[in-house]
C-alpha cells in the first residue's frame, strides 16, 4: 500500500512538474511575441511622425508616401488580430493594446485612408475589416 502512495504521489509530482513547466513556455512565449510585436510597431517608418505632430487627427492625403504608412500600421494589425484570433497571441496580451489601436484607427486619417485605400484590400478577410470598423466612431 506504501509503494501505491508513493507511486501515486510521484506521478502527481511530475504532472504538477509539468504543467508549471508549460506554463513557465507558455508565458515566455507570450512575453516574446509582445517584444516583438512591439518592436514591428516601434519600427513603422513615418508612423511615429504622424503620432508625434498629432497628423492623424488631418484628412487623410493620398500620396505614395502616406498610404505606405498607412498601409503598414493595417499590414501590423492585421497580423496581430490574426494571431489573436488563433490563440498564438493571447487575449490578456491582446488586450493590453486595444485602447492604443482604437485610438489610433479612430481617427480622420486612419478612417479616411482605410476607407478609401486599405478596406479593398483586406475585403476577403470579413471578420478583421468587421474589427476595423467596430473600433471607428459611428459618423466618423
Amino acid at each position: 500500500m506504501a509503494e501505491l502512495i508513493i507511486g501515486i504521489s510521484g506521478l502527481l509530482l511530475v504532472a504538477l512538474t509539468m504543467l508549471q513547466t508549460a506554463r513557465i513556455h507558455r508565458q515566455s512565449t507570450d512575453a516574446q511575441i509582445f517584444l516583438e510585436c512591439t518592436a514591428r510597431f516601434n519600427a513603422l517608418t513615418g508612423f511615429h511622425e504622424l503620432l508625434a505632430n498629432d497628423r492623424l487627427a488631418e484628412p487623410y492625403q493620398k500620396s505614395p508616401a502616406m498610404d505606405g504608412i498607412v498601409s503598414s500600421y493595417f499590414e501590423l494589425l492585421s497580423q496581430e488580430y490574426h494571431l489573436n484570433r488563433e490563440k498564438i497571441l493571447r487575449d490578456n496580451v491582446w488586450q493590453l493594446w486595444q485602447n492604443d489601436i482604437r485610438m489610433i484607427v479612430d481617427t480622420p486619417l486612419m478612417r479616411e485612408a482605410w476607407h478609401q485605400t486599405v478596406h479593398p484590400r483586406y475585403a476577403h478577410h470579413k471578420r478583421f475589416c468587421q474589427y476595423v470598423e467596430g473600433l471607428m466612431t459611428v459618423g466618423g
